[in-house]
């Protein structure tokens, strides 16, 4: 099984966030980050855009 490594991208560059990723949530104007067992890896608010790569097993959240 092939799970996301997250990223938060801005004008700094982009750095990593949290591994393992398997749901991905939005709600409320921020991004909810669960690992298989549904524990709470990140939440990432002010966000402008969502790029998911699964080829690359990347979900990538900008803020630019």
């Amino acid at each position: 099984m092939c799970l996301l490594k997250a990223y938060i991208e801005d004008r700094d560059g982009r750095r990593f966030v949290a591994k393992d990723v398997a749901f991905v949530t939005v709600n409320g104007g921020a991004v909810y980050l669960r690992d298989i067992g549904f524990n709470s890896l990140a939440c990432i608010e002010g966000f402008t855009s969502i790029e998911i790569d699964a080829l690359g097993a990347r979900l990538t959240v900008k803020r630019i």
